[in-house]
């Protein structure tokens, strides 16, 4: 097990590592023989792309067997970074509220793109109203679990 204090070190090696492949001409990595079951892939070719910012992207009827080297170095990178909440951290739980709080809202906005705002319905409204509370109440228990820091 790697020690939580060295994770910024792993992720900048990660991080170097990233930018130097990048510079190589062929970039396929062979994930078969490491990962030869398809769900694995999947799963891992899933939480690259949203990582990246294109969840999109993921194609679940592609094998994944070869993916690019310096995008797997910052996709590690980007789990050993400083910004990763540990488990025993102080802010796992308020990053666990505000996870909640994410959910919460993709769920309303999804749900009022189906309405057309100017004919929400009292049902609707209602939601809304219940929604935003169910937010405020997670945030204000986010910044509960936020330790004070005394301004140096």
């Amino acid at each position: 097990m790697i020690d939580p204090k060295y994770y910024p070190l792993v992720a900048n090696l990660l991080k170097m590592a990233s930018e130097e492949y990048a510079n190589r001409s062929c970039n396929d990595y062979d994930l078969s023989e490491i990962l030869p079951n398809i769900e694995d892939k999947h799963q891992l070719a899933k939480s690259m792309e949203e990582e990246n910012g294109s969840p999109e992207e993921f194609d679940p009827n592609q094998d994944y067997n070869t993916v690019n080297d310096s995008w797997l170095f910052g996709y590690f990178a980007s789990l050993f970074n400083t910004e990763t909440v540990l488990p025993n951290s102080p802010y796992y739980r308020c990053h666990q509220e505000l996870l909640g709080t994410y959910t919460v809202l993709s769920n309303l906005f999804q749900s009022l793109s189906k309405d057309e705002f100017s004919k929400i319905s009292v049902e609707a409204s209602k939601k809304l109203a219940d929604d935003i509370l169910t937010i405020r109440e997670a945030i204000a228990r986010a910044e509960n679990h936020i330790p004070n820091i005394s301004p140096q």
